[in-house]
């Protein structure tokens, strides 16, 4: 590399249209997106490239890209690598994304990417010397990180290696490479080499290897001046006679025709703009801002201002009923009583037979009494919810590791009424009525995918008004959530009674037709309940559609999903309530998202996001403790969905929802990152939280097994960041504010770090169990600050992951 002039040496090209890109030398060529979305196709993989996302091009590989209202960037550095001795059966490649592949690694290539752009765009300042640092900087992460070494190996297990082959191939086909000597490496023989390529890559290698070479010739003879005689023996050809007699059974023309006919044509190509024509004020202007985001302003927020009280409540689901009769999760109770930010705690299955049992007409309450005790003692208003549903813990979204089916001793409508009558009756007896009216009653309306994964689709089937119906059908659904509310309201007249924990992400399509028919009867619900687990749709729709333009994965789905859903039911009633009784990311208790510092954010994020939608607020669950089976004896993190783990060790979710309740009841300031709350005119809260999205890599990769070592890999990068805020119109004109501030993210206080830091072990013995129990909290520190002029500021430093609670009080002079 000659040191005078670095842009010699790297081209940068802003992509200006979709289309195709593809190349043929051995520079290193990398996409990089500055801003907007922009989704990749090539082979048989679809990614979808945000913000500081990049992807580094595959030699000879054909890559479709497409987007709106986006910069994206083409980097192409030259890289010549000497080896010692010539060896002509490997070629050093580099290959990666921060997407499919994302590692602690891509900041540094996404620093440097960044860094080059904004030189390159500034460069009339001749920075050169930095232009060369970056350059030098960026190949060393490459070389270290994103080099592959590609060989022609004799220990391939060929069946499952074949597309390593085709990698290959692509690499070299530029040198003398024949399927005799392919063969003869991999001990195979040639009709069976070919036949294994043809079937995996759908083309006989020959006929792939001359496919390449001849892309490679097309393009030069369209796009270079180089002679035909140079450009077939560059491409791997061997004899021009033999090079002219393959060029015209597959283009039809010789080469020389083809160029004369090709050359002045404009083919199906990826419009770029070159440096002399681009105008870059609009990207100066990205930077402008960017430096802006950096040097961020301070947030003004009145103290005095006029605000509205927060209403909304929340709900943790405690389980299945028959859950609270295990030691171990009453055990673990007192963690949410002292907790205090749940007001209801819901449970389901409590008429099950098991539960509920009978004999010659008389119940037995012993257990409901056990299950309904444990719940008050807790501090929390039961939640019931009626149905058939019984428990399962998912391995899959398809399948489950272990059940416990719903035990419905008759399926007669009349039996299934005198049995809720009788337990209401009781509840009232043991209660009394004034407490038992406080509590929620939720009537599930049974879903085909649930029941059939728990092997229970009978259950469904109710003997009513002389007929068999299924109440998974609206109208069946309607009149049998009828009977029971008019049963119920008898006993109990002001019992809440809802419906019907419609999941939003498997029941979506005909709810306005269900909610239609439900507004048109006499008995309307007291509220209408709904589940959503955002990533799992999501997800599904990734690997089971095989969308052929990928979605980029919302960050603020489940609040879109929300007001979708807000604005349909206030069409039919204006003052419906509206409940989510069970969120999270995901159903499932077997991943490893649960167990991350992700979870506390992600809670508060969509917690603010939705509350001036939803009266109630439920977190799918209370303890990991509930879903435990054979799979998880050794293992104290098994990406459970509990707010404590199995041992009762609080988890960052379990610290969220004690920031979310330390909130002051009027909201000054409200954003899905930032939340600026009071409770008297001297006393302030601030809570603040740095959220980094899910990347492609958790719903394309199935292959993948996420670990605690490995976890941060599906995340996308985000860089730390400040948050200035300023509070106005205090009451003294000057004096100091005394701040408690409690912090936990990634770096301290989750338990999934604290634990990887402390042991290798799986399992936890007494000794780590008593350190983790003083490591897994909030870092603490109190501070006094002056405040003038009736202003005060305050700055929070956020590393991705991290939630800041600030408790702040107007110290008396």
């Amino acid at each position: 590399m000659e040191l005078v002039n670095p842009w010699e040496n790297l081209k940068i090209t802003l992509i200006q249209n979709g289309g195709f890109l593809q190349n043929y030398d051995d520079d290193i060529h990398i996409l990089y997106v500055l801003k907007g979305n922009v989704d990749v196709k090539f082979d048989d993989k679809y990614l979808t490239l945000q913000k500081d996302d990049f992807l580094i091009l595959n030699k000879a590989v054909t890559y479709e890209v497409s987007f709106n209202d986006a910069k994206l960037f083409e980097f192409e550095l030259s890289y010549k690598f000497s080896m010692n001795k010539a060896d002509s059966n490997f070629v050093y490649v580099f290959t990666g994304d921060s997407v499919s592949n994302s590692s602690a690694n891509d900041q540094g290539v996404v620093f440097r990417l960044g860094q080059l752009l904004q030189l390159y765009v500034y460069r009339e300042y001749k920075q050169n010397a930095f232009v060369f640092e970056s350059y030098f900087a960026l190949i060393g992460i490459l070389e270290k990180y994103y080099r592959k070494k590609v060989t022609s190996n004799n220990d391939w297990n060929i069946k499952q290696k074949v597309k390593e082959l085709k990698f290959y191939i692509d690499n070299n086909f530029e040198k003398d490479i024949k399927l005799a000597d392919l063969a003869n490496k991999l001990y195979l023989s040639e009709p069976y080499l070919s036949r294994l390529f043809t079937t995996e890559i759908g083309m006989p290698l020959t006929e792939y290897l001359i496919k390449k070479r001849l892309d490679k010739v097309t393009a030069n003879l369209i796009n270079t001046e180089v002679s035909i005689t140079d450009i077939a023996f560059s491409a791997g050809f061997s004899s021009i006679n033999s090079f002219n007699r393959v060029f015209k059974k597959y283009k039809s023309l010789t080469p020389s025709e083809f160029r004369k006919k090709f050359k002045q044509e404009v083919t199906e190509t990826v419009s770029t703009e070159s440096d002399a024509s681009l105008d870059f004020s609009e990207l100066k202007a990205l930077f402008d801002v960017a430096e802006e985001e950096l040097e961020t302003e301070f947030l003004e927020v009145s103290i005095q201002k006029t605000v509205k009280e927060r209403t909304n409540q929340y709900l943790i689901n405690l389980g299945y009923a028959g859950d609270l009769l295990n030691g171990a999760l009453c055990q673990q109770l007192p963690l949410l009583k002292k907790l205090g930010a749940f007001t209801y705690g819901r449970i389901w299955g409590l008429t099950s037979d098991d539960i509920l049992p009978e004999e010659d007409g008389k119940f037995d309450f012993c257990k409901v009494d056990f299950i309904i005790n444990q719940i008050l003692q807790t501090n929390l208003i039961p939640f019931l919810e009626l149905g058939v549903k019984g428990k399962g813990i998912y391995a899959t979204h398809s399948s489950v590791i272990d059940k416990i089916p719903f035990v419905m001793k008759s399926n007669r409508m009349t039996d299934i009424l005198e049995r809720n009558r009788a337990l209401f009756t009781h509840l009232v007896n043991q209660y009394g009525e004034s407490e038992v009216s406080k509590w929620q009653v939720e009537v599930w309306r049974p879903n085909v995918i649930v029941l059939e994964t728990y092997e229970a689709r009978a259950l469904a089937k109710i003997e009513l008004d002389g007929k068999t119906v299924d109440i998974t059908k609206e109208e069946a659904y309607i009149k049998y959530f009828s009977y029971l509310y008019e049963t119920l309201k008898k006993i109990v007249p002001h019992l809440t009674i809802g419906g019907c924990g419609i999941s939003l992400d498997i029941e979506k399509d005909n709810l306005k037709s269900f909610l239609t028919k439900w507004q048109q009867r006499k008995i309307r619900p007291d509220f209408i309940s709904f589940s959503i687990f955002p990533m799992d749709e999501l997800k599904n729709e990734f690997q089971n559609q095989k969308l052929q333009t990928p979605i980029s994965p919302d960050p603020h789905y489940m609040l879109n999903k929300i007001k979708d859903i807000e604005k349909l039911c206030r069409q039919f009633s204006p003052e419906l309530p509206l409940y989510i009784t069970e969120f999270n990311v995901t159903i499932l208790n077997r991943d490893i998202i649960n167990d991350t510092a992700f979870k506390g954010a992600y809670i508060i994020k969509n917690c603010l996001e939705i509350s001036s939608f939803c009266q109630v607020i439920g977190y799918w669950l209370f303890s990991d403790v509930t879903a435990l089976a054979f799979d998880t004896r050794r293992y104290e993190l098994f990406g459970g969905s509990g707010i404590v783990s199995k041992s009762g060790l609080p988890k960052i979710g379990y610290h969220a929802f004690d920031f979310l309740h330390r909130l002051g009841n009027q909201s000054l300031y409200m954003s899905d990152e930032l939340a600026v709350t009071r409770t008297s005119q001297t006393e302030f809260q601030i809570l603040a939280l740095s959220y980094s999205h899910l990347n492609a890599t958790y719903y394309y990769n199935s292959d993948t097994i996420f670990n605690r070592k490995n976890a941060y890999g599906i995340f996308s990068n985000k860089p730390e960041k400040t948050q200035k805020i300023i509070l106005k119109n205090l009451a003294q004109e000057a004096g100091k504010l005394r701040i408690c501030s409690y912090q936990i993210g990634k770096s301290s206080g989750n338990l999934l770090e604290e634990i990887r830091q402390a042991t290798d072990k799986d399992e936890l013995d007494l000794e780590l169990f008593q350190y983790l129990e003083h490591r897994c909290m909030p870092k603490l520190k109190v501070t006094e600050i002056a405040f003038f002029k009736h202003e005060a500021k305050i700055e929070l430093n956020l590393s991705p992951y991290d939630l800041i609670f600030l408790s702040i009080k107007v110290l008396e002079k």
